[in-house]
């Protein structure tokens, strides 16, 4: 009788301590992902705007979104051509992986992007030996597709995988702008499975604010800044 009644209470013991046990774990995974759910934005809560220029961080807040929608409304109403249409020396199989833009495209970029930048995408097209069956007078170039592909997946300005977009200001004075566009795709239940920050920077330059850099991705806006 004894010897059942030793087991009975071992038996009583195991099972306390397993309660215990399971409790403490659950709690501690409840805080973990407390602490998960909160990286994203106590990232977000670092970067403390320093704006040293004579504008309000309103102005400035403006002016960088203004920029940032033409530059995006420009790439995504620009006019493109297909290789095989308008080049002597292209054929449908380059379809796939060029692509070719006019002078009004690239002079229209040159304006809104600082001549550092711009120089750095037109240094990635060659002219293109046109066609004579076609009625286009401008000069043409061609460059790879996934030029563009690039920045409407991966930059402050993308318009694929996307469902919302905030502006982060990092620093300012009266010929420089840093700051960050963190673009986020988030489900129907508040799930986000992209969450990334961009580069988003302006120069004074010739007198006029243009982009200087929106291509960056930015693993840590603390350690960037």
């Amino acid at each position: 009788m004894k010897k059942n009644w030793l087991r009975i209470g071992m038996v009583i013991g195991l099972v306390i301590l397993f309660g215990i046990l399971l409790v403490t774990v659950m709690s501690f995974k409840r805080d973990r992902e407390n602490i998960d759910m909160n990286l994203d934005d106590s990232e977000q809560d670092t970067i403390v705007f320093q704006n040293n220029s004579s504008m309000t961080e309103q102005e400035i807040r403006e002016l960088v979104e203004e920029k940032r929608i033409t530059l995006k409304n420009f790439f995504e109403n620009a006019q493109y051509y297909t290789p095989s249409e308008v080049s002597l020396d292209h054929t449908q199989e380059d379809d796939a992986y060029y692509i070719v833009i006019d002078e009004t495209f690239l002079n229209t970029l040159q304006q809104l992007l600082t001549e550092t930048l711009y120089q750095s995408y037109f240094a990635q097209f060659q002219p293109v030996n046109k066609r004579g069956d076609i009625n286009i007078s401008e000069n043409l170039y061609i460059g790879s597709k996934d030029i563009f592909e690039n920045i409407n997946l991966d930059s402050a300005i993308a318009m694929l995988d996307v469902s919302e977009e905030l502006l982060i200001l990092a620093s300012a004075t009266d010929d420089t702008i840093i700051g960050y566009e963190n673009i986020r795709y988030c489900n129907d239940e508040g799930v986000c499975v992209r969450d990334e920050n961009y580069s988003l920077n302006l120069k004074l330059e010739n007198g006029e604010w243009k982009i200087s850099n929106f291509t960056d991705r930015v693993f840590s806006l603390e350690e960037s800044y």
